[in-house]
């Protein structure tokens, strides 16, 4: 279990970033709220995470602080859209009554 991530941030959009950390790349699944407090690109940042384990893919969820990996619930909280040229996304939803004033938490 990955539980901890801390490195350099080399990209970063609303729903993932990519995270340096010894030379290999870890593409890191993230919401709104996290997003919203990430550093600037290029600066060092560090998550809490949840590695979720599935047949065909490895997933790695970064979360800002324990109280939202505290709520992360893997089968409620987000899915994968696939799209009809052969590409995916993943997408995230704010369980009710979270309080956390985020959409697409």
């Amino acid at each position: 279990m990955i539980t901890h991530l801390t490195g350099t941030l080399l990209e970063k959009n609303s729903t993932s970033i990519a995270v340096g950390v010894g030379g290999i790349g870890f593409g890191v699944g993230i919401s709104l709220y996290t997003y919203a407090r990430l550093p600037e690109v290029g600066q060092k940042v560090s998550l809490y995470t949840h590695l979720l384990v599935r047949e065909d893919a490895l997933l790695l969820y970064g979360f800002y602080d324990h109280v939202e990996r505290e709520f992360f619930s893997p089968s409620s909280c987000c899915g994968r859209d696939w799209r009809s040229d052969g590409t995916s996304r993943t997408f995230w939803v704010q369980p009710a009554g979270t309080g956390t004033g985020d959409s697409g938490w």
